[in-house]
């Protein structure tokens, strides 16, 4: 007798909206009181995919109670959750929302949508069952620093690389889910000049086999020392064009009005 597989996705319990009325999906929450401090039985022929919204602790909870015969199948599918990026230019951990890149040739790299509930794109805007369309953007910016400093600088330039964001077209082909979500990074050109780097890559985000949202960005990357002048140099002026513009609007008014500023 064959006994079928109930492929089970855990989610974040922020997700409740997209959890409500499937069988397939449950929230974290929901997955740790079914435990009731036991570790998952397999014989219910549950596998547990772990999938958005989880922390860093939840994910070492999960790991530690999934069966091992689970566990082995995580891992040969590449579903096991990966170590997050510290390349990202983020301080805390729950705002690094995507895994350390991996290399897949000279100009081709992949990695994993890691999402926290507890991310700052998802602190105060979560609605229906979708991802929200910042969420997706955030990451592609993330990776597109996580790859540029772990495979195409210096260790030392690394660590002091300033990015400038020149374009960013975002299509969104299709909702995105809190479900395993693969991103693919494409490096289309990329140029060397003596200020610095210009790259411009291509990002697609999959889920299931379909491409939900491509990114299309041009930056370029600078040693934090020039850059850090010439953009005090700019603030300095655009200050001051701040204040010539105020000052031309009290010009206009009447001498009454204008009379508490004297």
């Amino acid at each position: 007798m064959t006994t079928t597989r109930t492929i089970v996705f855990i989610v974040g319990d922020r997700f409740s909206g997209f959890r409500a009325g499937k069988d397939n999906v449950i929230l974290f929450s929901e997955y740790i009181d079914r435990l009731g401090g036991q570790v998952a039985c397999s014989c219910n022929r549950h596998y547990y995919v772990p999938a958005q919204g989880l922390s860093e602790q939840e994910i070492h909870l999960l790991m530690a109670t999934l069966p091992p015969a689970n566990l082995e199948i995580l891992l040969k599918s590449s579903n096991l959750p990966v170590a997050k990026s510290r390349q990202t230019h983020k301080r805390r951990r729950e705002n690094v929302i995507i895994s350390s890149p991996f290399q897949l040739s000279s100009t081709e790299f992949v990695s994993q949508l890691a999402l926290d509930d507890d991310c700052a794109e998802m602190s105060d805007h979560t609605t229906g069952e979708h991802l929200q369309g910042m969420v997706l953007i955030e990451a592609a910016r993330q990776l597109f620093i996580a790859v540029t400093e772990a495979y195409a600088m210096p260790p030392a330039l690394a660590r002091d690389s300033y990015f400038v964001i020149n374009n960013f077209d975002t299509k969104f082909n299709a909702f995105a889910f809190p479900l395993p979500t693969q991103i693919t990074y494409a490096v289309r050109t990329q140029s060397q000049s003596a200020r610095g780097t210009a790259v411009s890559a291509a990002i697609a985000f999959w889920q299931g086999g379909v491409n939900v949202c491509d990114v299309a960005v041009d930056f370029s990357v600078y040693a934090g020392s020039y850059l850090g002048r010439k953009e005090s140099e700019k603030a300095q002026a655009s200050a001051a064009r701040a204040v010539a513009q105020v000052d031309a609007s009290l010009a206009g008014m009447s001498p009454v009005a204008t009379a508490q500023f004297a």
